[in-house]
């Protein structure tokens, strides 16, 4: 089971301080170093959600369920690594690639179009090997595998490597 925070606030706590108090516990059990302003900012949000709300009044009793987020965070692959930042930053080969579909073919660099095909296949390879496996990696470089042949592809016809199927039946 998760790791749960429960605040049960009574007379003791008046105002805003039990919300501000809320705040600074969630921050805590998140493992976050929050500036005091943050807390604050935090606090004096929840302190409208909870007051627009009626049946809050009173006594309140908040329980947070945190294991799920809380593992994502801390797993192998999450984003305190380089396993989840990577891929991230791959992503932008994806893009690039997408983007360079609506420039003329001409444009296109065979070479380096190439290399990125090989690069995309290997990387592939390690994401799957890696452990833990890495399927964000594995995802990022599947796409841009993608991308990087049908560019290639276009390039082929621009140069004439490649026909299409009735210009091959005609020869």
């Amino acid at each position: 089971m998760g790791k749960h925070v429960q605040l049960v606030t009574t007379d003791a706590f008046c105002g805003l301080d039990r919300y501000f108090y809320l705040a600074s516990v969630l921050s805590d059990f998140l493992s976050f170093n929050l500036p005091r302003a943050v807390v604050n900012v935090l606090g004096a949000i929840l302190n409208r959600i909870i007051s627009a709300n009626s049946s809050f009044r009173g006594n309140l009793y908040i329980t947070v369920e945190m294991s799920a987020f809380r593992a994502f965070w801390n797993s192998p692959v999450g984003p305190k690594t380089t396993h989840f930042w990577g891929p991230i930053a791959n992503w932008g080969f994806v893009a690039a690639g997408l983007v360079d579909m609506q420039k003329p073919p001409e444009l296109i660099s065979g070479n380096m179009t190439a290399v990125m095909c090989v690069y995309s296949g290997l990387f592939m390879r390690f994401a799957w090997m890696v452990r833990p496996r890495n399927y964000l990696l594995l995802a990022c470089h599947a796409s841009n595998e993608t991308v990087q042949l049908y560019q290639l592809s276009r390039w082929g016809r621009a140069q004439g490597y490649l026909q299409k199927k009735e210009e091959a039946e005609r020869a």
